[in-house]
């Protein structure tokens, strides 16, 4: 399964892709014009079902969307002025003309009651596959594979395949409620490896997913009493990987905490912050107790 359904919206809700569909052109108080085209792909044919979307000249606001037909057209009005433009296609997004990134986006203008033409073609893409495994290495089903903003899930042979632009990426896995780790086998996006992608061509990536443990602790304030929904933070690289609050009591779990090294950090209501002294090593299947007292 691959560029499903969740990645899309994934994809619009973390770039402002997702809006409401308009039902009749609106009223705009400067003016309106036209924005069309045709959305094909890298061979030129077309692309039925995309979503487009159109923002102001500086893309700090969005206007409207609309969706390619059979023959990959689409039309919208959209306030008069400066504009920039997305296509995405099932998860795979990106701004005229052929830009992955928001801010290289080009700038294009329609004047009230004009006609704009944007057509725009896809950018060629390639694949990523490969099987995933468990930390006995059986065949992990289930699993999420994340490479940006395209999603998919293992099946139950934990094999899978994504379709991705081609270029450079750093794929993620994540089994199903566990926590999100980088190829190879890295905690933090800063250990990731980074793997090409040539168009038309398919770049193997198989993974073994880390194995898990437990921390658990009790955490008091100075004079000794519980520190009471106080939250305490596992740090790689610098990096948040995982977290959880005190109870009443002051005691916490972290519970599914990759294999490795940690820093771990208190943190009170208030702000303030100290570090444990010491690196904390998690193993396997098992228990570690990082008890903490605040200065």
């Amino acid at each position: 399964m691959t560029n499903s359904l969740l990645g899309r919206l994934c994809l619009a809700a973390a770039t402002g892709l997702l809006a409401t569909t308009a039902l009749a052109a609106p009223a705009f108080a400067a003016g309106a014009g036209t924005v069309q085209g045709v959305f094909t792909t890298a061979a030129g044919a077309p692309i039925d079902g995309a979503m487009i979307s159109i923002w102001n000249g500086d893309g700090s606001d969005h206007y409207q969307h609309a969706w390619t037909d059979a023959a990959g057209h689409y039309e919208t009005t959209v306030p008069a002025g400066d504009f920039i433009i997305a296509f995405d296609n099932d998860g795979l997004a990106q701004w005229s003309p052929g830009r992955v990134d928001k801010a290289a986006a080009q700038v294009y203008t329609v004047a009230d009651g004009a006609t704009r033409i944007v057509d725009e073609q896809q950018l060629p893409l390639g694949t990523i596959s490969g099987v995933v495994t468990d930390p006995a290495g059986a065949p992990a089903s289930g699993a999420h594979v994340r490479s940006g903003a395209v999603y998919g899930s293992t099946g139950s042979d934990g094999s899978y395949a994504l379709t991705v632009f081609a270029g450079a990426h750093q794929v993620s896995f994540q089994a199903s409620g566990g926590s999100e780790q980088w190829a190879p086998r890295a905690i933090t996006p800063a250990r990731a490896g980074t793997y090409t992608v040539v168009a038309g061509g398919n770049t193997r990536l198989d993974e073994q997913l880390l194995g898990t443990g437990t921390v658990v602790g009790h955490v008091t304030r100075a004079d000794g009493t519980p520190l009471s929904w106080g939250e305490v933070v596992l740090y790689q690289d610098g990096t948040v990987v995982r977290q959880a609050d005190t109870n009443d009591d002051g005691d916490y779990v972290i519970n599914s905490v990759f294999a490795g090294d940690y820093t771990v950090a208190i943190s009170t209501r208030d702000g303030a912050r100290q570090f444990v002294p010491g690196i904390w090593t998690v193993v396997t299947d098992q228990t570690l107790t990082v008890d903490g007292a605040l200065a």
